[in-house]
């Protein structure tokens, strides 16, 4: 009985050791066939594919496209036209237009708040607005000045409009008497000399927001022959 099992014993390895050969050989013949065929890759072919899913997508005709319209449908429009989607704004174009000589019954005279002493005397005629001014050099009003304002009121409402445009005209002209201290005069007050100041501001109705929109500003006041 011992003779027998040593017998099978044996018999079972010399399987087990056949059977392992093939797999190893096997999977070296694998390996290198990868290896050699490195060589002979290529990448793959590339192919593009359109499709057109919108159906008249250049506005060829009114086929297939229709408009909507937010908030006041009175107000925007649109049609397609020339290959063309236009959307359309409606509305009117008005001109407001305030010109001539200012009058005492339009505008009013106020004081300036960064210079409130007023000038020796000051007014509206029927050329303008007027005023008239002596410099003592040992006053304290040598910077004396005065506004005159008016109230702007359009004659439709603006809720549906934008202003596009403004244009402002104002005509000075001024003289003086002798004694004016110009640049070229030997004179003590030489760091400003004497000068007037002709502005035009614009505001909001409370004057939280104001703009100078023009100035002018002598530089060399002179005598003019008499």
């Amino acid at each position: 009985m011992r003779k027998v099992k040593r017998n099978s014993l044996l018999i079972i390895t010399s399987i087990f050791i056949s059977l392992l050969i093939p797999v190893v050989y096997n999977h070296k013949k694998v390996t290198n066939f990868e290896v050699s065929d490195v060589e002979k890759i290529h990448p793959s072919a590339e192919q593009s594919y359109t499709k057109q899913w919108l159906t008249n997508p250049n506005f060829s005709t009114l086929e297939s496209w229709y408009s909507s319209k937010v908030g006041d449908p009175s107000d925007v429009d649109a049609l397609i036209s020339d290959e063309e989607a236009n959307y359309i704004v409606l509305g009117d174009i008005n001109t407001f237009s305030n010109a001539g000589t200012p009058t005492d019954i339009e505008w009013t005279s106020v004081t300036n708040p960064t210079f409130p002493a007023l000038p020796d005397d000051y007014g509206i005629d029927q050329e303008g607005c007027w005023f008239t001014h002596g410099f003592n050099e040992v006053a304290p009003d040598q910077l004396a000045s005065v506004h005159w304002e008016r109230n702007f009121t359009m004659p439709i409402s603006m809720a549906d409009y934008l202003i596009t445009s403004a244009s402002l005209t104002a005509t000075i002209n001024g003289t003086v008497d002798v004694n004016i201290e110009c640049p070229g005069d030997s004179v003590e007050y030489s760091a400003t000399y004497d000068y007037a100041r002709f502005y035009v501001l614009i505001s909001d109705l409370e004057k939280n927001v104001e703009y100078e929109v023009a100035y002018y500003q002598t530089t060399n006041l002179v005598v003019k022959d008499q």
